[in-house]
């Protein structure tokens, strides 16, 4: 898989954002905040020894924080601590706080920090705190991004204590999000799965409910300022594609997207993953059927036609063109307005 994983980092631009989707915070406007752990302690929330440790530990320089968790002791203490809090209080900021914390540690030293949690997953429960962050009545958009990032990391860790069970929580989690009707919720529950989706398991568990929901954000989001969006909703079609049943299934709608994505869509990027998925889904004939009425041959030809510096993506298109024509030499005219007709586009 690493030409696939090459494809992904060529395409792959974190730090582009669309116009109509910017977040109306970051994660340093959180972590300027500064929690009154004492009131906690006042409620007895936390301990007189957790409010010594937590104060002893918040607002410190990173590195600092860093050389504090990394004595194997000391450092299991204050992850174990944190966790805790963080399945305690129910006030929105203050979980905001420590969710963004616990991510803050990880981008310092990423292998090394997830490497602690999954020890520490070992004597206690960190999953059912961050499951809770994410499943408030109150949904938060901040706590969604940040607890499923967390959980994505640690659920994809190679010396994780996730069960069966919870990842599968999480994944209808996620499913649930990609319907739901704040599109910051879809953005980033589409931002996780784009890594989930690189563990076989998950994207088979998720593959055959989950392709439909990815096939209705994108046509509903068929928009050049939607572009980041598009090509992340793209590349998630493409992951769930490598499962060779769900690509040899008939998908005439998921078709007809992504051949109006790739015809109305101009960067490059985003093009490269809707015929990448395009390409996969050729392993059905009615699918192809479905394509040859939506004219893909032509606008592969026409794509062609152009300039290309990317191998692969080129590679993509003429694998794509040749299929159709292929078929297209084989149908009859009645094949052809059958086509039509079955697809609705006449």
């Amino acid at each position: 898989c690493s030409s696939d994983l090459r494809k992904m980092s060529r395409t792959d631009s974190p730090m582009e954002q669309d116009a109509t989707l910017v977040e109306p915070f970051t994660r340093e406007d959180v972590m300027k905040r500064t929690v009154p752990w004492r009131n906690y302690a006042d409620a007895g929330l936390i301990s007189a020894k957790d409010l010594e440790l937590i104060t002893n530990f918040d607002k410190k320089e990173p590195d600092v924080q860093q050389d504090m968790i990394a004595d194997e002791r000391k450092g299991k203490k204050y992850v174990a601590l944190l966790f805790t809090v963080l399945g305690k209080i129910n006030t929105v900021e203050p979980l905001q706080y420590v969710v963004a914390l616990l991510n803050e540690l990880v981008d310092g030293s990423t292998d090394r920090v997830l490497a602690l949690y999954t020890e520490v997953s070992k004597t206690m429960d960190i999953y059912t705190p961050l499951f809770s962050a994410i499943r408030r009545v109150d949904s938060d958009w901040f706590l969604n991004k940040e607890a499923s990032t967390l959980l994505r990391l640690l659920l994809c860790h190679p010396d994780t204590t996730a069960s069966e069970e919870v990842g599968n929580a999480f994944v209808e989690w996620l499913k649930t999000q990609l319907q739901s009707k704040e599109l910051l919720n879809v953005m980033i529950a589409v931002g996780v799965l784009r890594k989930l989706l690189l563990v076989v398991k998950y994207r088979d568990s998720f593959g055959p409910a989950g392709l439909p929901l990815l096939q209705a954000v994108a046509s509903q989001n068929i928009a050049p300022l939607k572009f980041q969006l598009l090509y992340e909703v793209c590349m998630c079609i493409w992951l769930c594609l490598y499962n060779k049943e769900l690509a040899a299934t008939p998908a005439v709608a998921l078709v007809a997207t992504l051949a109006s994505i790739t015809r109305q869509i101009t960067k490059e990027k985003v093009r490269r993953m809707s015929v990448a998925s395009l390409r996969s889904l050729t392993a059905c004939r009615e699918n192809r059927h479905a394509m040859i009425a939506c004219h893909v041959e032509k606008l592969a030809a026409s794509l062609l036609s152009q300039k290309l510096t990317d191998q692969e993506y080129a590679d993509d298109l003429q694998a794509l063109a040749t299929a159709l024509m292929t078929e297209v030499t084989e149908m009859s005219s009645w094949d052809m307005y059958r086509t039509e007709v079955l697809s609705g586009q006449l």
